[in-house]
């Protein structure tokens, strides 16, 4: 099963690489229908130490969440990276059976019920150049006015909380600057440190993690962090999926009985 689901993935890889979305669509649901109903489909973009590269070999945080899970119930859990913004329509259309990572927003958006247990809140902070106006003379207190003078890189598609959104939704373009594709995080870190954004606005343990593997430890820094005390995310399943009720019963059982052994702990102290 595992050598067909591997073949499988290089065809719908390689489909995907040459043809447009609509033949991306088509080709994940062929994909999924010649598979049987024990393989859970979960998507998410390149956003460490919660997801990784689906190619590499530590998946994230949330990932192993969702092995740890479903794995000892016989079922095979295939998760893809793609950009965020793809993810959130293949979870829309039904292309995909689960997301990683998302926001109560998220799910009311698309119209599913918010899960009962998250797996976690992130924080926001934001980081600048050592030196800059950011660091130098910039302080972010909570207000629109404060955020109205940097200009902030963004995740496309991403949502930040009630303290941010408001404000990036109507901002011009020219001051929140939204990113695309798989690595948008990273990609606003050299925005940062090439001085055409101000400040990227991410997760504290996103952003320390990246800081640390790019080794930028001293050239960038946390200049403030939003004033509450972070947002929940989770894990949870499109409604489109024909096993919708049957996996999100499974997770949320799981997910209760980590929380209450301290599994899920054990497990973060993989990445944090």
């Amino acid at each position: 099963m595992k050598r067909i689901l591997n073949i499988l993935i290089m065809i719908l890889i390689f489909a995907t690489s040459v043809h447009a979305e609509k033949a991306e669509e088509e080709s994940i649901a062929i994909v999924k229908k010649m598979l049987n109903e024990k393989v859970v489909w979960a998507v998410s973009d390149v956003y460490p130490p919660y997801t990784f590269h689906s190619k590499e070999e530590n998946k994230g945080f949330v990932v192993d969440v969702l092995k740890e899970i479903f794995e000892p119930l016989g079922y095979i859990v295939n998760y893809q990276t793609i950009s965020w913004e793809k993810s959130l329509k293949m979870i829309d259309k039904g292309h995909a059976d689960c997301l990683l990572g998302g926001y109560a927003k998220h799910a009311v958006n698309m119209g599913i019920p918010v899960p009962k247990y998250p797996i976690g809140v992130m924080r926001m902070h934001f980081f600048g150049k050592k030196g800059s106006y950011a660091d130098t003379e910039w302080e972010y207190d909570g207000t629109e006015e404060s955020l109205m003078k940097v200009k902030i890189g963004v995740q496309a598609g991403a949502v930040y909380g009630d303290e941010f959104d408001t404000y990036f939704k109507k901002a011009p373009r020219f001051s929140v600057q939204p990113n695309f594709g798989n690595q948008a995080t990273r990609n606003n870190i050299l925005k940062v440190l090439a001085g055409r954004i101000d400040v990227i606005i991410e997760d504290h343990n996103v952003l320390s993690f990246l800081v640390h593997q790019m080794d930028l430890k001293n050239k960038l820094i946390s200049v403030g962090h939003e004033q509450n005390m972070g947002t929940p995310y989770y894990i949870f399943f499109s409604r489109k999926s024909p096993y919708y009720a049957q996996y999100t019963e499974i997770l949320e059982k799981g997910l209760k009985q980590m929380i209450q052994s301290g599994q899920i702990d054990k497990i973060k102290t993989r990445y944090f």
